[in-house]
């Protein structure tokens, strides 16, 4: 018993396999690009949700201080991650430890407004910002790095 007839036509001429992989070829070129894409917004909207969350901790941290707000708290008594009321992963680093390195991100929190840099990717050295209403998107100082906040979708950020 035979699965496979035999014949002048039993197998794939060299150029259906060429057409074949040439089909493949140009999937995978469309298919890439927006994968890397649609990886690159999901990692910024991740540090936007996280910036959102660490404004509103270190303003209730203020709060509790009695004061109007974190960046009326004098400097030398600022508070870092370690102090908020949410969990945070990642490293802290930076006076009274102000600074949170993530896998894609470096966050400062002693800065006004709260801003994360990316630290890995094309797009290293582009920054968000979150000033409590608002989202904003600074391109970084390489080629693709300016290339960023078109990426991430910036233009689309408006949160008032």
């Amino acid at each position: 018993m035979r699965i496979f007839q035999s014949g002048p036509r039993a197998g794939f001429t060299l150029l259906e396999l060429l057409v074949v992989v040439l089909i493949l070829g140009i999937l995978v070129a469309i298919a890439v690009p927006n994968y890397r894409r649609s990886l690159e917004r999901t990692r910024v909207a991740e540090s936007r949700t996280l910036l959102r969350a660490i404004y509103d901790s270190r303003e209730r941290g203020a709060m509790e201080r009695n004061y109007d707000s974190y960046s009326a708290i004098p400097v030398a008594s600022r508070f870092g991650f370690n102090k908020l009321d949410i969990t945070v992963k990642g490293a802290f680093s930076g006076t009274n430890n102000t600074q949170l390195t993530t896998a894609n991100f470096r966050y400062d929190m002693s800065s006004t407004p709260l801003t994360a840099t990316a630290i890995r990717g094309d797009y290293t050295g582009a920054r968000v910002s979150y000033n409590g209403q608002q989202f904003t998107c600074t391109n970084g100082t390489s080629g693709e790095a300016r290339k960023a906040c078109t990426v991430w979708g910036a233009s689309k950020w408006n949160e008032r």
